[in-house]
C-alpha cells in the first residue's frame, strides 16, 4: 500500500516507491529514492512510511492493541 501511494503522491518509478517502503517496514536498506527527494516527500508519504515502520518494529498486534477502544476503557 505504501509503494502505491507514494507512487501515485511524487515522481518516483514504482521500484523506487516499492524500496522504499520495504526499507521503512522492515529496517533495511537499499532504498532507491534519494535523500534530497526522500525530505521533500508528500506529508502523507512520510505518515504512511511512519505508519509502516511503527508495524514492523513493533509487530501489527501491539500496533492494533494500542489503536482499539477496548484497551483504553
Amino acid at each position: 500500500m505504501g509503494g502505491l501511494v507514494t507512487t501515485l503522491l511524487s515522481e518516483q518509478s514504482p521500484l523506487a516507491a516499492a524500496s522504499g517502503m520495504f526499507s521503512a517496514v522492515g529496517n533495511i536498506g537499499p532504498c532507491y529514492i534519494p535523500a534530497g527527494a526522500m525530505a521533500a516527500l508528500h506529508p502523507v508519504i512520510k505518515l504512511v512510511y511512519i505508519v509502516g515502520m511503527l508495524a514492523g518494529r513493533l509487530e501489527i498486534l501491539p500496533l492494533l492493541l494500542l489503536v482499539s477502544r477496548r484497551t483504553w476503557r
